[in-house]
């Protein structure tokens, strides 16, 4: 009966710690009429003062109405201040994004970056935000 409650217990042990590190970055995405820009603001391992900003082009789909699965998507990627403009920066690297679920306003998925100072892979869970002054302007 012992082992029975200490093995029940390591695997609660284990079930938190990798639902923890399950989602290590944090964030929230606004959807743009030909995509959506994702904001990753707490990235695990990272300084609090860098943040990722990613935008996936969409075409004429709504981005809530795109499909998830187990595909790769391209999209821009960029490291951004967290003091300071984003649209400052230029420097665009390689990534891309996978969407794995999308339930109601919550987004997540994988992420991998190639950027100046190395590479960047993890899982991101990401909750829609609508703002006042979009990220991008459509024409």
């Amino acid at each position: 009966m012992t082992r029975f409650k200490f093995a029940t217990i390591v695997l609660m042990l284990v079930a938190a710690f990798s639902s923890a590190l399950a989602q290590d970055a944090k964030g929230w995405f606004e959807e743009n009429c030909d995509g959506a820009t994702f904001h990753f603001t707490k990235i695990a391992g990272r300084r609090n003062d860098q943040r990722l900003e990613f935008f996936f082009r969409t075409g004429f789909i709504h981005f809530n109405l795109y499909p998830t699965g187990p595909e790769w998507h391209d999209v821009y990627g960029k490291p951004c201040p967290a003091t300071g403009k984003c649209e400052d920066v230029v420097t665009a690297a390689n990534a891309k994004m996978q969407f794995q679920e999308h339930k109601g306003r919550i987004v997540s998925g994988k992420y991998t970056i190639d950027l100046p100072g190395g590479h960047l892979e993890g899982q991101f869970r990401v909750k829609e935000r609508s703002l006042k002054h979009p990220s991008r302007l459509c024409l």
